[in-house]
């Protein structure tokens, strides 16, 4: 506590002289009144402006930087197209405040929904690029029906590897053996993971091959389907082929 003294000064004596009881009571409760209604008017103000004003504006401001950058987002997302960062950012920055994550742990996320959609639709039109006649996967695959077709042959080719060395893979067997079933699984495998597959019966590649040549467009066809990274050739051992055919099927057109 600080205090400071004023120096006294001599003044000339009075008689004193006194107030009734009631008017200095009435004078102290006027006094004390005014005094606490001062300091509650007072602190009332304060507190008003202090707490209303402050709380609101950050809310307010809060909510103009969040939509402010979702703006932003939508418009550098589409600039650099990733569709999937302009309609996931928002739902996954939530999940990120709730869960407490970095800022890079955030943005991991968001680049890896985005990654995650890029190969979904990668896969899907895959799929559809290689006109499957229908859908057959290498899981379904019985191999109880086959026994010299062991599951840990299927489990290798799924992988790929032969695509890798650039190997063939020829399926013999009776009609009904389950061939086909795994010539569409193995291009179906092959589209899972991105590569550009097409399912073609050799009847209609030999007409199609038979066609360019007689339009003079045999080295367009060719390199279409040289860009291919697996060609699922069906049905090769029970259509006849003729000499033109087979010439146009297995000879060497890349210098055509």
């Amino acid at each position: 506590m600080s205090t400071t003294s004023t120096p006294r000064q001599t003044r000339p004596a009075t008689a004193p002289t006194t107030t009734p009881a009631s008017t200095a009571a009435s004078t102290a409760a006027s006094t004390a009144a005014s005094t606490a209604a001062s300091t509650t008017t007072g602190t009332t103000t304060t507190g008003t402006t202090t707490t209303g004003t402050t709380t609101t504006g950050s809310v307010v401001g809060s909510g103009l930087a969040d939509a402010g950058a979702q703006a932003g987002i939508a418009v550098a997302a589409r600039d650099l197209h990733l569709p999937t960062v302009r309609c996931e950012a928002a739902r996954l920055a939530e999940i990120a405040v709730r869960q407490h994550q970095t800022h890079l742990g955030f943005l991991a996320e968001v680049l890896a929904a985005e990654v995650d959609e890029r190969a979904e639709r990668r896969r899907v039109r895959r799929v559809a690029e290689a006109r499957f006649p229908r859908l057959k996967r290498l899981v379904d695959f019985s191999t109880d029906t086959v026994p010299t077709i062991p599951a840990a042959l299927l489990a290798s080719l799924a992988g790929g590897a032969y695509l890798e060395a650039g190997d063939p893979v020829v399926l013999l067997g009776d009609s009904g053996t389950g061939k086909t079933h795994l010539l569409i699984g193995l291009g179906l495998a092959a589209c899972e993971q991105g590569r550009r597959v097409r399912y073609v019966s050799t009847a209609h590649l030999v007409n199609e091959l038979v066609e360019a040549a007689d339009a003079r467009q045999l080295s367009r066809v060719v390199a279409r389907y040289a860009r291919l990274e697996l060609l699922c050739l069906d049905e090769l051992g029970y259509v006849s082929i003729d000499a033109r055919g087979a010439e146009l099927l297995f000879g060497d057109h890349h210098r055509t």
